[in-house]
């Protein structure tokens, strides 16, 4: 897999291109989030290092044969896989046997609302957990709510600020910032 900054970098910049929708502003922020989260999966399953590996996201239709639904309890979720046969002779049956990312995206610059998607991540029996959110102005008391939550969260955490979608100008020189949950603090990658 590539590193965090990478795949965030390379899915804010296939969020950037191409023909962006038009429309009420609402609309438009949540296509620009949508094709966002779509390329971190698109990335994660360009770089997966088996066939048994399988990146699971709302609008990516592959999985569904073999799952039953696009998107399982993550915005992206990337995991390993097995089969087993199923209680029908012939029918082979796809389960996961191991989260290797979850990753939850909340673009609201409340940190109330980013918070409840956040909270996903403490669930997840994943090995690494990665939070995207909006960059703000005042981005060190924003990290503040997340830093409490982060305690409780087992494996690697990571947490990204890009800018909100109202703010994306161009797919090159966005401002982000990374961090790792490192000895209880956020450290910046």
């Amino acid at each position: 897999m590539i590193s965090v900054s990478e795949w965030i970098r390379s899915a804010l910049a296939i969020a950037n291109s191409g023909p962006h929708l038009q429309g009420p502003l609402g609309v438009v922020h949540r296509d620009r989030s949508r094709r966002f989260v779509e390329a971190m999966g698109k990335i994660a399953r360009d770089n997966a290092e088996s066939d048994s590996e399988r990146v699971l996201t709302k609008h990516y239709a592959e999985n569904r044969q073999e799952f039953g639904l696009n998107e399982l309890l993550f915005d992206v979720l990337y995991c390993d896989t097995a089969t087993t046969p199923a209680a029908e002779a012939g029918v082979m049956l796809r389960y996961i046997t191991r989260g290797k990312w979850a990753v939850e995206s909340e673009f609201s610059r409340d940190s109330r609302e980013a918070l409840f998607d956040f909270n996903k991540l403490i669930l997840a029996d994943t090995e690494a957990k990665l939070f995207v959110g909006s960059l703000t102005s005042n981005w060190k008391d924003f990290l503040r709510p997340f830093a409490a939550a982060a305690r409780h969260v087992k494996g690697q955490l990571f947490l990204a600020l890009i800018p909100h979608p109202s703010e994306w100008k161009s797919k090159e020189n966005q401002d982000l910032k990374i961090f790792r949950w490192s000895d209880g603090d956020w450290r910046e990658e």
